[in-house]
C-alpha cells in the first residue's frame, strides 16, 4: 500500500490487527478488559489535527516502533471515561499540549497512573523499589515456599471431591529428558509414573483423607518443586502429596501459619453481573479466591514496596491486580503447554475445576529469570521493558492530568477534542472486572483516591435502554455546547442492535439542537485488540464524530 493510500478509515480498519498477537507497549503490562487498539486512537487524534492522508503511515510507523511523534502541540485532548487510558497515553506520545481525563472507577486512575509512572524519566527508581520489594518478600515469606533446597512452583488442586474422594485430572505435566518428551501422571494409589501415552481427560479418584485441604472444598494433591543449581541451573520435579509425607505437612502448616498471620478478613464480593459463578459456588469474600499463603506474599509484597518507596505503591498494587489472573484460584494448569492458563481470560470470574496454586515470588532473582508463568517476576520484567522503551523519550508528564471524576460535571470548555467511549447496553459489566484492582489496596489496608469520590448521578445505567439513550444524549449535548469552536467529538458504540439504536437517537437529538453540527457515521471496525490470549470475541463498533463548526 502507497502511503498516498493510507487514510484515516484504513488505520481504523486495521488497528486491531496489529495488536491480534501482543499489545503494544505499554498495554501488555497491566491488564484492562476491552481495551483499544492502539493505533485506532491514534488515527481518531491525528484526524482530529487534520493530517493528510500521505502522512499518516509514517505515524503508524513511529507508533509501531514505540517512538513518540509530539505533533499534537496545539490541541487539548479530553477523555471522561479514560478506562485503561488508551487515549490518555496515545494523546501523550502525539505531543498533545494538554490531556485531561477522568472516570469514576478507581481501578481505572489506579492504572492509568500506574502505567504512566513506568513510563516516565522516574520510572528506573520505581522499578529498583520494587525489585527491593520482591526481594525483601522473598526473605519474609521463604519458609512458607521451600523446603531444604527446594521451592514450590505449583501446587495442583481439586474442588471435586465428596465425603470420600477426590476426583483430579491424571496428568500433571511433561519434563523434556534427553531431547525425549516424559510425561509425568498420578495414580489412585498417589504413585507418581512416567508415562508415553496419557491425555488432558483421564482422571483418577484418590481418597481425600491423603489429601491436604487447602480451602473450603479445596484439596491439593501434588506439588511440583525447583531448586537452583550452582551452576545457575534449575532443576524441577513432581512430588505427590499422598507418598511423600514431608512436603505434605509442609504444606499444611505453611497454610496454618499463613493463615494465623493474616487473621480473619473478609472483603466481601458485590453482587455483579460478572461475578455471580463466583457467589453461586459459595465465594463471598475476594479473600478466598487465594491460597493462604498467595494472599500473605501478596499482602507482604505490596506492604514493603510502600515502605521502600511510597510512590512505587501504585504500580505494585496494579501489578498484583493483574498477576490475580495466574496468582489466585481462578486459574489453572494446561498440561500439553505446561504452563499456567491465566483466569479472567473470559470477561467473567468463574472457578475452574481444577485449579492451581502458583508461587508468586517463583523464579531466579538474581539472574532475573522467571519459573512459572505469571509469577511477581513475570509482570516485573514487561514493566522493565517498557521503562527501557520510554523513559528516554523525555515525554511532557506534567501535561497530563488524571484524575477521580464523572463525565456529566467534566468542564468541555477547555477541549479541542473529545474522545467518548461510554459502556454499551447489555453488554460486559467492566466494573465487575476492574475490581480486582480494589483487593490489592485493601490487602494494605488503602482504598483508591476515587473511592472516596461521590459518583452520584454519574453512573450510565446500561440496564435500561431508555435511560441509557436519555442519559447519553444529555451528556452529548453538554459536551457539543461546552466544547470549543472547531472543537471534535468522536463517540465509540458497539454495532449490534441496541448500538444502532442509540446511534440514530444520538444523531436525531444532536439535530434537534440546531447548532450547525457536522455528524458522520463511520464503520462498523473491530474495536477490541484481542492481545496475545485474544479468545475472546472481537468488539465490532461504530464511529460518531462530530463537529462544532
Amino acid at each position: 500500500m502507497k502511503d498516498a493510500e493510507l487514510s484515516v478509515d484504513n488505520i481504523l480498519g486495521e488497528a486491531w490487527s496489529y495488536e491480534a498477537g501482543r499489545r503494544l507497549l505499554p498495554y501488555d503490562a497491566f491488564k484492562w478488559w476491552g481495551r483499544r487498539p492502539a493505533l485506532f486512537i491514534q488515527a481518531l487524534l491525528l484526524d482530529a489535527q487534520g493530517y493528510p492522508p500521505g502522512k499518516l503511515k509514517w505515524y503508524a510507523r513511529q507508533r509501531l516502533s514505540h517512538k513518540a511523534s509530539k505533533v499534537l502541540k496545539k490541541l487539548t485532548v479530553c477523555d471522561p471515561m479514560c478506562g485503561g487510558g488508551t487515549t490518555c497515553i496515545e494523546a501523550l506520545l502525539l505531543g498533545a499540549e494538554k490531556v485531561l481525563c477522568t472516570d469514576i472507577d478507581p481501578s481505572s486512575i489506579l492504572v492509568v497512573n500506574a502505567t504512566l509512572k513506568i513510563m516516565s524519566r522516574e520510572c528506573e527508581d520505581i522499578l529498583r523499589g520494587i525489585r527491593e520489594a520482591l526481594a525483601s518478600t522473598l526473605r519474609k515469606t521463604r519458609e512458607l515456599w521451600c523446603l531444604d533446597e527446594f521451592c514450590y512452583v505449583h501446587t495442583f488442586l481439586t474442588r471435586e471431591c465428596d465425603e470420600g474422594t477426590c476426583v483430579v485430572p491424571r496428568w500433571l505435566g511433561t519434563y523434556l529428558r534427553k531431547s525425549r518428551a516424559l510425561k509425568f501422571a498420578i495414580t489412585e494409589s498417589g504413585e507418581i509414573e512416567a508415562v508415553e501415552n496419557v491425555g488432558i481427560d483421564e482422571k483418577v479418584e484418590i481418597p481425600r483423607k491423603n489429601l491436604v485441604e487447602i480451602g473450603k472444598g479445596v484439596y491439593a494433591y501434588a506439588s511440583e518443586i525447583y531448586r537452583i543449581r550452582s551452576g545457575g541451573g534449575v532443576e524441577r520435579k513432581f512430588v505427590s502429596l499422598v507418598k511423600d509425607v514431608k512436603v505434605a505437612e509442609h504444606l499444611a502448616e505453611s497454610l496454618k501459619k499463613s493463615r494465623n498471620l493474616l487473621g480473619a478478613t473478609c472483603t466481601q464480593i458485590p453482587e455483579l453481573k460478572e461475578t455471580r459463578r463466583l457467589r453461586k459456588a459459595g465465594v463471598n469474600c475476594w479473600e478466598e479466591i487465594f491460597t493462604p499463603r498467595q494472599l500473605l506474599t501478596l499482602k507482604v509484597f505490596l506492604e514493603e514496596a510502600a515502605s521502600i518507596n511510597p510512590d512505587s505503591l501504585n504500580v505494585a498494587a496494579a501489578i498484583v491486580g493483574t498477576s490475580i489472573r495466574t496468582l489466585s484460584l481462578l486459574a489453572f494448569y494446561y498440561q500439553p503447554y505446561g504452563k499456567m492458563n491465566p483466569g479472567l481470560v473470559v470477561k467473567s470470574y468463574w472457578l475452574p475445576k481444577y485449579p492451581t496454586e502458583l508461587n508468586p515470588l517463583a523464579g531466579d532473582l538474581n539472574n532475573m529469570k522467571t519459573i512459572g508463568r505469571g509469577t511477581l517476576l513475570t509482570y516485573i520484567k514487561k514493566l522493565g521493558k517498557t521503562c527501557e522503551t520510554y523513559k528516554g523519550q523525555k515525554l511532557e508528564m506534567d501535561s497530563i492530568e488524571v484524575k477521580p471524576g464523572n463525565a456529566f460535571e467534566f468542564d468541555y470548555g477547555n477541549c479541542d477534542v473529545v474522545l467518548l467511549d461510554p459502556p454499551y447496553p447489555g453488554k460486559i459489566d467492566y466494573s465487575s472486572m476492574t475490581s480486582i484492582y480494589s483487593i490489592p489496596m485493601s490487602l494494605v489496608g488503602r482504598e483508591a483516591k476515587a473511592n472516596q469520590y461521590n459518583v452520584g448521578e454519574g453512573v450510565i445505567d446500561v440496564h435500561d435502554m431508555n435511560k441509557y439513550v436519555d442519559q447519553l444524549s444529555k451528556l452529548l449535548e453538554k459536551i457539543v455546547m461546552e466544547l470549543k469552536n472547531q472543537g471534535k467529538t468522536y463517540v465509540l458504540i458497539s454495532e449490534d442492535d441496541n448500538g444502532r439504536r442509540v446511534v440514530e437517537a444520538l444523531k436525531e437529538h444532536l439535530m434537534k439542537l440546531n447548532l450547525g453540527l457536522n455528524i458522520q457515521e463511520k464503520g462498523p471496525f473491530i474495536g477490541e485488540s484481542p492481545g496475545k490470549l485474544g479468545r475472546s470475541k472481537t468488539r465490532r463498533i461504530v464511529l460518531l464524530k462530530i463537529e462544532k463548526i
